[in-house]
């Protein structure tokens, strides 16, 4: 519950609390679960205060110091925050919806569950500020939305994902895990393609046998059983490019710099690829759906070659179909939806990539200073054991 005594000198203006806090600079600030709609508190000192629960529902807090304060689960809908200082501010649970935050220093900020539908982020900085999968961001303006954060073009900076993982779940950032699980994405979704391909053929071209590719059988089958048994093996194929495709996906969130980014982001690969631009990215969609549902190839030529008859032979094949169509479609549909991930981009800070740069560039060029002092003492000392050589 608030402290009745700093409730009551902060409804008195930001002229009297500023001069109060600047006299008990030391006095904990509790204002949990205060009503404060519509004040007007610009430029108010309410650094590591206690704002928990409470209710500034289109107050002014513009240019306000809120630095560390514990505003989780507050109430902050259409909120002035213009200019204001929110650095490792506490917004866990809270309703930022349709908040102003235009030119804001959210620096290091606590965003996850945080609730910013339509809230206004331009020019907020946003370097260290952490959000997750929960954090509600529709129709939040001037922001880019990622694949492991988001972006701000006005600042260059980034809030990324909160995803630091349990001890035991064998996760972290690793761009090389990402690009693994990518590689046998698409080894196994070519395969599937090829049955594809190869189906598709015989149909137009009326072949009534076929040659099982990788030589899986010596002798040719019939087209419909080779139709038959390339949904069993698409469907086991698309099932484990699913699984890798998305472990790849939920690598990619924990990724932080431009060096994984541009790795990840130009990984050879349509499913993967993201596009910038309206037409690009409606024709990435186009081949992601043609690409992920080739599948209904075999669905198509099957219904149209074959009867329940043309299975009576091998009735095992035909209780497999019944188990496989249903997971292929599953599968189908569960890859198309991991294939949209990544039409956002991966996003980076490029102030905090500067900085990184610009601190590796300094370390290089003291191993190169260091380098060059032993190369110099070595020589030294090698002179000098030439020369008691020759004194000898």
């Amino acid at each position: 519950m608030a402290n009745e005594e700093q409730l009551i000198i902060l409804k008195q203006g930001t002229v009297s609390w500023n001069k109060w806090r600047n006299t008990n600079p030391d006095v904990k600030i509790d204002i949990s679960g205060a009503d404060l709609r519509g004040t007007d508190l610009s430029g108010i000192d309410l650094t590591d205060a206690y704002l928990s629960y409470a209710d500034f529902t289109g107050a002014n807090l513009s240019e306000a110091m809120l630095r560390g304060a514990y505003l989780a689960t507050a109430k902050l809908e259409r909120a002035d925050f213009k200019s204001a200082n929110l650095t490792s501010t506490n917004f866990w649970f809270a309703q930022l919806k349709k908040a102003d935050l235009k030119n804001a220093d959210l620096t290091n900020a606590k965003l996850s569950w945080a609730n910013l539908k339509g809230a206004d982020l331009k020019g907020a900085t946003l370097s260290g500020a952490v959000i997750d999968s929960n954090t509600k961001l529709r129709g939040a303006k001037s922001i880019t939305r990622g694949v492991n954060g988001i972006y701000s073009h006005g600042t260059k900076t980034a809030a990324l994902m909160n995803m630091a993982p349990e001890g035991d779940s064998m996760q972290g950032s690793s761009v090389e895990a990402v690009l693994d699980n990518l590689k046998h994405a698409r080894r196994l979704h070519s395969i599937s393609l090829l049955f594809a391909g190869i189906t598709l053929l015989s149909f137009v071209l009326h072949r009534d046998t076929i040659t099982v590719p990788f030589n899986i059988l010596k002798d040719p089958i019939d087209a419909v059983t080779f139709a038959g048994l390339s949904i069993i093996i698409s469907a086991t194929l698309m099932m484990f490019t699913s699984i890798f495709f998305g472990s790849a996906l939920d690598g990619t969130k924990y990724l932080t710099s431009r060096d994984s980014a541009m790795k990840v982001g130009q990984f050879p690969w349509i499913l993967s690829k993201y596009e910038k631009g309206i037409a690009p990215k409606i024709i990435s969609i186009l081949l992601r759906i043609i690409l992920c549902f080739h599948p209904f190839i075999f669905i198509i030529v099957l219904s149209l070659q074959s009867t329940v008859a043309d299975f009576e032979r091998t009735p095992i094949l035909l209780y497999l179909l019944f188990v496989s169509v249903p997971m292929l479609l599953v599968t189908c549909f569960w890859l198309f939806r991991l294939s949209l991930g990544f039409l956002r981009p991966i996003v980076f800070d490029v102030v905090e990539e500067a900085k990184r740069q610009s601190g590796d560039e300094k370390i290089a060029s003291t191993i190169k200073e260091q380098t060059g002092k032993i190369d110099e003492l070595l020589k030294f000392l090698q002179e000098r054991e030439g020369g008691q050589r020759g004194d000898r």
